[in-house]
Parts: structure tokens; C-alpha cells; sequence
């Protein structure tokens, strides 16, 4: 990138000083179309000739002296004035253009302010899960209080008497200041923040944590959350990653139906969006829905955590740690396995991902959220197939792998291998009730399977009967496949009538 210089590129904001270099001038620094006509028609001025329309022409047939030089001076802006034009005039007093928006930025500042203070009051806790609490404040004159008996010991210890009695009243003081750490340490998780809070009681040691997303409509009882849950308490070692298991509600039903089957529950508040009903693919709800996630899981990575999301419509077989590669920063799922982890050919699948908190991956998910104004009307999987050539990527240096359906598969191709199968995601997919259906009976054959006996080489003879009610025609609606596959006879057809 270079940047010309007004000596060749000149205009009214910094003139060419120079008439035997200069390339272009530009009416720049100048409001309103009849002063730039005006001024444009006045060029230049050569000793008292005024140069209007002929102006450029003049100089061109002027004589030079032997250096080449003329004394010509530019007689503009003179309608437009250098930024700081005259825009308004009160009381004779010329107020500038930047001493007005000076003005309204400070007025701008200064109203936020006050409505800032009118909505959010002090101590109000507004991340949309509590009520207003009240000020750490009003903690303090307790303890305060509790100091306060001091005095009174003191007196008693005048009198020699009863010297030894007072003395026995010394331990309950002493208890009385040791409870203070522990009063202070209960104020900083009343103020800590509920997704700190939530994140802090979930995560494993390494700081990781396996989050979901819920609405109602997936929490109803016997529904996709029932069937999610059940995965784990079934699956092969997989029942302990439970306590590690975060779900952010959508909305206030399904956080209060989370809350009491699990013990790490988010409510995740969205202005003006109800996520309550089931959302249908690339509706503006589920677009609003879809970003609001990778915006939330943007921001846990910026708190420091690992993360693995998952889809609740996935179900957790087998302890998918053994089968992450330890040096990808970002690893994802994928429909249709190209048989190399590293090609970015693989279409990805948002629905179940894999990544370490690092600048790298930072810096990713904030590219990847700003995206969607690149691409709008679009949802983030989408935007990421899009964006995964850019070359951002390859200068922040992210390690990104594709993971193999071998042990993470789904309905649009499912794993070949019940002893090494991990997770089976309930893609290709549309409708809530065909994924119930589908999901219950793939849980069935994997009860089937785990209380079937092995022969010696450890290999299974189970079959998956799924998809059954999901079918390749959902998702060929649900992809675009169809459109795709209408264009390419559309343009046969054509080819057929023209030859």
C-alpha cells in the first residue's frame, strides 16, 4: 500500500505547490455544489491575469524561465473553506463545522451517560439472568459493627475482678474477625459474573469445558435434551464429563427445565429475540440464534477457556479426548470426510467443535463474527466455509484439522466402527420429530451393542438402522443441494435446446 503525494495529487484541502509537477487537484475540503463550481472555474492566478475555464491552458502556454519555474499561485478554495467552513452564524460569531461536532459529540457522551445511570443503577446486575442486588456497599457496616465490641472488652478489662471472665469473651471476638475472609470471599461471588460463575464450577482442570445450547422446544420432556443427557449416562466413559457439561438456555423456559436436570445452567439473554419455538434453518431467528452463539463462545475464549461445543442433537458414545489431534488450535466436525484432516476441502460442521483459548484462535472467532456483516443473511457454518481460504488465517498461523467421521460421525455419513465411534450428530436432518424418532433408535442400537458380547479381535457385527424418518431429501432442502442439482439440468437443458 502506498500513499500519493499532494505535491503531484493535489486539492483544496493541501494544494500542488508546485504547477510543473502537479497531476490532479481535487475540490476536497469543500461542501455544496455551487462552491465547488465556483471554485473550480477559479484555478489559478498568473501576475494579475484571473484564469477561469482557460486557466490550465495559459499556464501551458506561458513562457518558463530557464529553471523552469513560473509564479503561479492558486487563488482557491475561496467559496469552499479549508475545514473549518463557515456552516452557521449566531450573534455575528462565526461557529466552525468542527466546533459544532465538537459540541454534539460532547452532548452525545454526556446523554449516554445519563441514561446509562438512569437504566443501570448502581449494583444492578444486568446480564438478564437477576434482579437488581443490592450494593457491595451495604456489606461493610456489618463487619464494621462486628469490630465495634472491641471498646466494651476494653472496659471490662479494668476491673481486675472479673479480668479473667472478660478475658473469655477474647475467642469469640477472634472467631468473629476469622469469619471475615470468608464474608469477603462469599461478596466476590455474589459479584462475580454469572457466566464466570457457571464457567469456574464446570471446567475441568486445564480450564475446558463442554457447552451446548438449548431452547425450549429441545428441552421438552422425552425430547432431544432428555435423549442428550442420556447419551453420556450410557455412552462408554462418558458419564463423568456430565459435571463438565455447560448448557446455555435461550430462553427462561428451557433454563428452568435445565435447572432441574443439571447443575451448570446459563441463561443466555437476547433483546427483542424469542428462541422459545422451534427454529427452522436460515430463518432470521435462527440466523440471530446461530450468531448469538458464536458471539457467546467468542467471549469465553476471551475468559480463558477450552472449549468443545456440541449440538444437543449429538449423542456422546464413547470419551471423544483420545481422538482430538493435542496440536490443532481449532478442530471441527465435518458431513463428508475427505480422508485428510488437513484439507480445507472438508465441509465443515458447526455443530461439534474443538477449540484452545489463544490469541490465534481469539483473533479467528472475532474475524469470523464480523464476517457476518460480509455476508449477511447468512449463517456462521456457512460464512466459515466461505472464509476458511482467506488469507487471515494463514497469517495468524491457526492450526485448524478436520475430524474424521471414523469417530465422529452423523446422519449424513455415519461411523463405520462401533468400537471406535465417539459422538453421532443427528445431521441431514430436518424436522424435530424425525430427529426424536431417529435419535431414539440409535440409542438403541448402541444399548444393543454395549450388551452384546465381543469376539477376540474386539469387533462388533452392529449395524446402524438410522436414518430412518431423516432422510437424504431433508437435507438436500436443507443444504441447497436441490438448487444446485435444478441448476445443473436447467443448464443441460439449455445446452439440449441451443445445440
Amino acid at each position: 500500500m502506498r500513499f500519493f503525494d499532494t505535491l503531484y495529487f493535489g486539492g483544496f484541502c493541501q494544494p500542488s505547490k508546485n504547477f510543473n509537477q502537479v497531476c490532479t487537484m481535487h475540490a476536497n475540503c469543500c461542501v455544496g455544489l455551487d462552491n465547488k463550481v465556483n471554485d473550480l472555474k477559479f484555478c489559478c492566478k498568473y501576475g494579475e491575469i484571473t484564469c477561469q475555464f482557460l486557466a490550465w491552458r495559459n499556464y501551458m502556454s506561458s513562457p518558463r524561465k530557464t529553471n523552469d519555474t513560473l509564479h503561479v499561485l492558486w487563488t482557491v478554495p475561496q467559496n469552499c473553506r479549508m475545514r473549518n467552513s463557515v456552516i452557521l452564524d449566531i450573534t455575528g460569531k462565526r461557529i466552525t463545522a468542527r466546533t459544532i461536532l465538537v459540541f454534539m459529540a460532547a452532548a452525545a457522551v454526556a446523554g449516554c451517560f445519563i441514561v446509562y445511570n438512569f437504566v443501570y443503577p448502581s449494583g444492578f446486575r444486568y446480564d438478564g439472568l437477576a434482579s437488581p442486588l443490592p450494593s457491595c456497599r451495604t456489606t461493610t457496616p456489618p463487619l464494621q459493627q462486628a469490630n465495634t465490641t472491641t471498646p466494651p472488652l476494653q472496659q471490662a478489662n479494668t476491673t481486675t475482678p472479673s479480668l479473667q471472665q472478660a478475658n473469655t469473651t477474647t475467642p469469640p471476638l477472634q472467631q468473629a474477625n476469622t469469619t471475615t475472609p470468608s464474608l469477603q470471599q462469599g461478596n466476590q461471588q455474589e459479584d462475580m459474573d454469572p457466566l464466570d460463575k457457571v464457567l469456574k464450577n464446570a471446567c475441568m482442570k486445564n480450564k475446558t469445558v463442554i457447552i451446548t445450547t438449548l431452547n425450549d422446544a429441545w428441552a421438552e420432556p422425552n425430547s432431544i435434551f432428555d435423549l442428550f443427557l442420556e447419551s453420556f449416562n450410557i455412552g462408554s466413559n462418558t458419564k463423568w464429563l456430565l459435571k463438565h457439561l455447560l448448557v446455555i438456555c435461550v430462553d427462561q423456559k428451557a433454563y428452568a427445565r435445565c435447572l432441574a436436570s443439571h447443575p451448570h445452567c446459563y441463561l443466555l439473554y437476547t433483546q427483542g429475540t424469542n428462541f422459545t419455538g422451534e427454529v427452522f434453518y436460515l430463518t432470521p431467528n435462527y440466523l440471530r440464534m446461530m450468531w448469538r452463539r458464536t458471539q457467546i463462545l467468542s467471549s469465553i475464549l476471551d475468559k480463558g477457556y477450552n472449549f468443545i461445543f456440541t449440538d444437543t442433537d449429538i449423542m456422546w458414545l464413547r470419551d471423544p479426548f483420545p481422538q482430538f489431534y493435542p496440536d490443532a488450535d481449532f478442530q471441527i466436525a465435518t458431513d463428508q470426510f475427505l480422508a485428510d484432516s488437513y484439507s480445507f476441502d472438508n465441509p465443515p460442521n458447526c455443530g461439534f467443535v474443538n477449540v484452545k483459548s489463544n490469541d490465534r484462535t481469539i483473533g479467528f472467532y472475532k474475524f469470523w463474527y464480523l464476517s457476518k456483516y460480509t455476508y449477511p443473511d447468512t449463517n456462521e457454518q456457512e460464512v466459515l466455509n466461505r472464509i476458511k481460504f482467506d488469507p487471515f488465517i494463514a497469517k495468524i498461523g491457526l492450526k485448524v484439522r478436520f475430524l474424521d467421521t471414523k469417530y465422529f460421525g452423523g446422519f449424513c455419513e455415519p461411523s463405520k466402527d462401533f468400537n471406535q465411534v465417539c459422538t453421532m450428530h443427528a445431521n441431514c436432518c430436518v424436522g424435530l420429530e424425525n430427529k426424536v424418532n431417529d435419535l431414539k433408535a440409535l440409542l438403541q442400537v448402541w444399548k444393543n451393542y454395549m450388551s452384546s458380547p465381543r469376539n477376540a479381535t474386539g469387533t462388533s457385527q452392529a449395524l446402524w438402522t438410522v436414518p430412518q424418518k431423516c432422510s437424504r431429501s431433508d437435507d438436500c432442502k436443507l443444504r441447497g443441494v436441490c438448487e444446485v442439482k435444478k441448476t445443473y439440468f436447467a443448464a443441460v437443458f439449455l445446452f439440449a435446446m441451443f445445440m
